[in-house]
């Protein structure tokens, strides 16, 4: 365990050697945490799926919010930054897929389309977040921050009316409207403030996760099924849409704060690398489900598959980047 342990920081190290220094483990264990979370989501397994469903996507545009640093060069050149960041792993990501898809008729499991529909279905986040970021830039620079959360309290409701059948509007405009909130309270970065507070973290933490709870609860009250948060049936609630999913947030954050502040375990080390990993990971995620399917496992070997996948991915990428580096 020792050995394998001295093994995983290692890769840790090597997969953050790149990154922003100002990126923190706090943010990286989060980001792994909340990877975890998306794939169990996407199994067949029930036990607690209806409350990670409340916030587990909300969770993600937070943590993309809190690692925004804004640009000081014009929106043109942020705009092809986060281009390169993200919509050309959107492109390779859909060519490679689609590559891929062929395997379903060769392999007599589903039609080249369907499967193709299926497995590149993960890839609306990224759209979405380059529209989010953007968003963000362009306010950010036109007005300060209590001005732009207000603001995207707003669009967040009007979001939440285009949901329902009465305002029908294109599914990613609603997704970045229901989205783009968490993106603001993201870059407000708040438990910076509870920095050597472990025990205010801990009292934190149990409030949240009563608050979770209790939404849980509520959903219940008012007849929401799972099917119902995961395809967006509540969102016409704004309430029930936005309190589990701060609550979950809250306590998916102090959760990292109190594990980055422990000495490095196992776990922590691999949400690390989880989290450095996360765009892969969540890219190939139905691709590693449809794998597992092929091979005869179930939900365990298609989340372990999406692991092992998107470690590959992101190991050889920063091999890559470091060999040119060298040259």
């Amino acid at each position: 365990m020792e050995y394998l342990l001295s093994w995983l920081q290692q890769l840790s190290v090597f997969f953050g050697s790149n990154m922003d220094n100002r990126r923190s483990k706090e943010l990286d264990i989060a980001r792994g945490f909340a990877i975890m979370l998306v794939l169990y989501g996407h199994s067949n397994m029930e036990l607690f799926k209806y409350i990670i469903y409340m916030f587990h996507m909300p969770l993600f545009f937070f943590i993309s919010g809190s690692l925004h640093r804004s640009s000081q060069t014009s929106i043109f050149l942020f705009l092809k930054k986060k281009a390169c960041r993200i919509l050309f792993p959107y492109g390779v990501y859909h060519i490679c897929l689609f590559a891929c898809s062929f395997l379903g008729p060769l392999l007599n499991k589903m039609e080249q389309t369907t499967l193709y529909e299926w497995i590149t279905g993960p890839l609306w986040f990224l759209p979405c977040l380059y529209l989010c970021s953007l968003l963000f830039e362009i306010f950010h620079k036109s007005m300060n921050k209590i001005c732009n959360l207000i603001l995207s309290l707003v669009i967040a409701f009007f979001g939440c009316l285009a949901s329902t059948k009465a305002y029908p509007l294109p599914s990613l405009i609603v997704s970045v409207a229901l989205s783009y909130m968490f993106y603001v309270i993201g870059s407000f970065r708040l438990t910076q403030y509870l920095n050597g507070h472990i025990y205010m973290s801990v009292t934190c933490l149990l409030f949240f996760f009563l608050l979770l709870v209790g939404s849980y609860k509520l959903h219940a009250l008012y007849g929401f099924s799972i099917n119902d948060i995961a395809f967006g049936k509540c969102y016409n609630n704004f309430f029930l849409y936005i309190i589990p999913a701060f609550a979950g947030i809250c306590c998916v954050m102090l959760f990292s704060k109190i594990l980055s502040c422990v000495p490095e375990m196992f776990c922590v080390t691999f949400l690390k690398m989880a989290g450095q990993s996360s765009l892969h990971i969540f890219a190939l995620n139905f691709f590693a489900v449809f794998l597992g399917m092929c091979v005869g496992g179930g939900d365990m070997a298609g989340i372990a598959l999406s692991l092992v996948l998107g470690f590959i991915v992101n190991f050889a990428l920063k091999v890559k980047i470091n060999n040119r580096k060298d040259l």
